[in-house]
């Protein structure tokens, strides 16, 4: 009867060190991988605030170009409106 709670036990010990084990790997992974996102969207919004600045920094287009926009009708005939 002893020598059944010893494996009982053991079997018990070794499966909280296994997950344990386990559980702080995955964890450190995931925290590691948190990191190299984080650092990735970091990344990504400086730049995109670079471009944020430069586009602020140079003239609007679209006032000074003009528009031409054609529609066909039903009876076949387009009509072209240039602004």
């Amino acid at each position: 009867m002893k020598s059944i709670w010893t494996v009982i036990i053991t079997i018990i010990v070794t499966a909280g060190l296994v997950g344990g084990g386990g559980y702080y790997y995955l964890n450190d992974q995931h925290e590691s991988e948190k990191a190299d996102m984080q650092s990735q969207i970091d990344d990504l919004r400086s730049s995109c605030d670079i471009k944020k600045a430069s586009d602020a920094t140079t003239t609007d287009d679209s006032a000074t170009s003009s528009t031409t926009t054609s529609d066909t009708s039903d009876d076949g005939k387009t009509y072209t409106i240039t602004t």
